[in-house]
């Protein structure tokens, strides 16, 4: 049979058009009656299978109500246990009950922690911390190296030098004294050894106060500092100290009291040679009168009456 084709711009029918296939981009039209659709049989059945789910429930106010409360009572069955291997959330939340993380935590923004908290094991923080109430130690804490130590001045010298191992932001504050540190043999030394050990430690003692060491603390910066002597070291002397780093570290001056003159440093570089060093208050004195060596006569006795003496 031949086939004829009929090319228009519009076709027109007022009852019925009847073909046994039809090509369309679109078809519009009020309502469309099919026995089946091709590419709709997966919504039809997921349609079909919600309508056996809800084909018990009521539509009355109270089935309603029973079963929303259903639905909460699964929902929040559910929520009890949560397992997701990603969760990413945009929105704000709150926990109201306890969070426990087994793996590791990192919060990318700021944390703010309102209630106490503990950490049980080792806590860093690498970089810089401010604490702004007061800070309390329950047990001794442990500085770093460049807080404070020791420094050995040997016999026969006259300074050491403390160079820091990370020089501070701001020059420290140093305190140095000098000290006598316990013989490693006094712990382990029997009675009669510790005795010696303390007569050894009383006549160290003694040939330092003898002496009467002086020194001072000089070339200090944030790098370090130097202790000078006053002269050599007789023997070797070991000093502690520590230094601190303090914000905005305070200084306070003496001030002359009302009617008290502050006499005028003396140059330590000006020598005053003892033969022309003037003695106040020499022109008072007055000069010794001249030794009378002069052999004066014996006198005349033989004149003198003898008084008897009454036995």
């Amino acid at each position: 049979q031949t086939l004829s084709e009929v090319f228009t711009g519009r076709v027109a029918a007022s009852r019925e058009v009847i073909t046994p296939t039809l090509y369309a981009d679109q078809i519009f039209a009020r309502s469309i009656k099919a026995d089946s659709i091709e590419g709709l049989e997966i919504f039809t059945n997921q349609i079909s299978s919600l309508e056996e789910k809800y084909a018990g429930l009521d539509t009355k106010e109270s089935d309603s109500s029973e079963t929303t409360d259903t639905v909460k009572e699964q929902l929040a069955l559910a929520m009890k246990k949560l397992t997701a291997d990603t969760l990413i959330l945009r929105l704000d939340g709150s926990i109201l009950g306890k969070l426990s993380v087994n793996g590791a935590l990192k919060v990318g923004g700021t944390a703010e922690f309102g209630g106490e908290t503990v950490f049980v094991k080792l806590a860093s923080f690498l970089d810089k911390t401010i604490f702004k109430g007061m800070v309390s130690f329950e047990s001794a804490p442990t500085f770093a190296s460049d807080t404070a130590g020791f420094a050995v001045i040997a016999k026969d010298a006259r300074r050491v030098r403390v160079v820091f191992d990370t020089p501070y932001e701001k020059q420290p504050i140093v305190t140095v004294s000098l000290t006598r540190e316990e013989s490693p043999l006094l712990s382990e030394a029997d009675e009669d050894l510790k005795k010696d050990i303390a007569l050894l430690e009383e006549e160290y003692v003694g040939a330092v106060f003898k002496e009467n060491v002086r020194y001072v603390v000089t070339e200090k910066s944030a790098n370090g500092f130097t202790i000078v002597l006053s002269e050599k070291a007789s023997r070797d002397l070991q000093f502690s100290w520590v230094a601190l780093s303090v914000d905005k570290a305070k200084s306070f001056s003496s001030e002359p009291e009302e009617g008290e003159a502050v006499p005028p440093l003396a140059d330590p570089t000006e020598e005053i040679s003892p033969i022309e060093e003037e003695v106040e208050g020499t022109e008072d004195i007055l000069p010794l009168e001249e030794e009378n060596t002069e052999t004066l006569p014996a006198p005349d006795i033989s004149e003198v009456p003898i008084e008897e003496v009454q036995p």
